[in-house]
């Protein structure tokens, strides 16, 4: 890690034991693209950052949650408060199912990781106000600012409301969210999975009223990480999108590539399993991995996966 952290130490123990971060521990390879990447985030606060939206997008498999993940860890150890949404579940998502998932957090086992808590529901009190009256189709009275209002996990919106009334619910979303960080120290969040989300809700509602502000430079106390597909990406109709936005493009490996990226992960896994393997063993394992590739073929970064045990016995 080429950044010193500057957490505390019970901090520096959640953000290691987080599984999500755990999962791409033995990241490798793509340095260039890194470097691309984290220039929005670092150094913070944000006066050297070009854009507040970055999307990462390219083939299937190509490692493009990796390396969001890999900035969002770098943002944790450099004390950012830092969120991972994950859209899909494997059922069809609404705008509304994405919105209460950005503050519910995802819990699994009744435990949130570092990257899966909720936000502090006090600063969308008046969102949850206005929500619950709209579920039941009532009219949405002034709301007495000492009345806390408690979040549900469900909503269901009535009809007979105003057209795209959802983008001013959006609205009020988003300026409440942007209430918890600040210009110096921005709340960082990756938005990734969007394999089931309804292509309308994110094309008419979460694109123009939650995306395109951040990307628009509305809101300096939000940073986003979108995660997409190429066929997501045409999907969802992004262009708008990518005109004010870093963007970071990531490809499949050419042979040569990933022969270079075998190499790296061998030294990362010994170097993390504390394997004391010479560079010569290393550059042998590699380059027999190597010759067994085709010469015009393209390799998924997450086969260096099935190469973990290539260093031992």
């Amino acid at each position: 890690m080429p950044f010193k952290p500057k957490v505390a130490d019970d901090v520096l123990k959640e953000i290691k034991n987080c599984k999500v971060f755990g999962d791409i521990e033995s990241f490798v390879s793509r340095n260039d693209t890194r470097r691309r990447l984290i220039r929005s985030f670092y150094p913070l606060p944000p006066g050297a950052a070009d854009n507040n939206l970055t999307i990462v997008t390219g083939t299937e498999d190509s490692g493009k949650s990796w390396l969001a993940t890999w900035c969002l860890e770098v943002c944790a150890l450099l004390d950012r408060d830092v969120r991972y949404v994950e859209i899909s579940d494997g059922t069809s998502k609404t705008w509304l199912d994405a919105l209460l998932q950005i503050r519910g957090g995802f819990k699994s086992a009744g435990v949130a990781s570092l990257v899966h808590r909720e936000l502090d529901h006090k600063f969308f009190e008046q969102f949850y106000w206005e929500l619950e009256h709209y579920s039941k189709a009532l009219p949405i009275p002034v709301r007495d600012a000492e009345q806390s209002i408690i979040p549900k996990d469900d909503y269901k919106l009535g009809g007979g409301w105003a057209v795209d009334f959802e983008i001013g619910l959006i609205k009020l979303f988003l300026e409440s969210l942007a209430r918890i960080g600040t210009a110096d120290n921005p709340l960082i969040i990756v938005f990734d999975h969007f394999e089931n989300m309804e292509e309308d809700d994110m094309k008419r509602f979460l694109i123009p009223a939650l995306f395109e502000p951040v990307a628009g430079g509305l809101y300096k106390s939000l940073k986003f990480i979108l995660v997409l597909t190429e066929s997501e990406s045409r999907r969802f109709k992004i262009e708008n999108l990518l005109a004010r936005a870093d963007v970071v493009s990531l490809e499949l490996f050419d042979k040569l590539t990933f022969v270079e990226a075998i190499g790296d992960f061998l030294r990362m896994i010994s170097k993390l399993e504390k394997i004391d393997y010479s560079e010569e063993k290393i550059e042998e394992a590699a380059a027999q991995f190597g010759a067994l590739l085709k010469d015009n073929g393209t390799f998924k970064p997450e086969r260096l996966k099935l190469l973990k045990g290539a260093l031992v016995g």
